[in-house]
């Protein structure tokens, strides 16, 4: 239970975790499609597509 309050005490402090951590999975899932579609299969091309919805939930602002 204290941890769930520590939390609600700092919401800021895990929405920059949270964005920060989506960005950085969805440049990371990106980067690898594109390298391995590059370099092994045309086919894992379709990682950036989860990669972009990664991006983009990461930038958006959140709303509680």
């Amino acid at each position: 239970m204290s941890d769930i309050d520590a939390l609600k005490r700092n919401p800021l402090l895990t929405s920059i975790f949270t964005s920060g951590f989506l960005i950085y999975g969805g440049a990371l899932t990106a980067g690898f499609g594109v390298l391995i579609g590059i370099l092994v299969d045309s086919a894992t091309f379709w990682l950036t597509i989860p990669a972009a919805g990664m991006i983009y939930t990461g930038i958006k602002t959140t709303k509680f």
